[in-house]
């Protein structure tokens, strides 16, 4: 049988536990279909994304993903109302601010896009085939 590609959409709410759910939806969704390093990364950066949703907005968030376990590539977008541009200012050494350091230096791309609700901030790791 056919590893099957796996699309997912999740509204959080604004509120301290939304982070959890959102490592707990990449778990349940990705182990047993990814490398445990690529699941450990996978949990983290989302984690730090949906925190930022969390920690600059006052409205809940959308987090979207989008894995192929053949490529072994996943897209993960955080939705949120902020029209704010991400960017990365922590150093090493700092206590918070590191969230989208974390993000730029373990995901193969990252950025964000406006929308018009306000914007996505995403990352991915692995390549995304010629097919996908």
């Amino acid at each position: 049988m056919e590893a099957q590609v796996v699309r997912f959409t999740l509204p959080l709410a604004h509120n301290d536990r939304s982070a959890g759910i959102a490592r707990r939806a990449i778990e349940d969704n990705l182990s047993g279909s990814a490398e445990s390093q690529f699941l450990a990364d996978a949990v983290l950066l989302t984690s730090e994304l949906v925190t930022n949703a969390f920690v600059h907005t006052a409205d809940g968030c959308r987090l979207q993903y989008y894995f192929d376990p053949v490529a072994a590539y996943l897209r993960v977008d955080v939705h949120d109302s902020s029209t704010a541009s991400p960017s990365v200012v922590g150093r090493p050494g700092d206590v918070g601010g590191l969230g989208l350091r974390i993000v730029d230096e373990s995901s193969t791309a990252w950025g964000s896009t406006a929308t018009s609700e306000g914007k996505s901030v995403w990352f991915e790791l692995g390549h995304k085939s010629i097919d996908g």
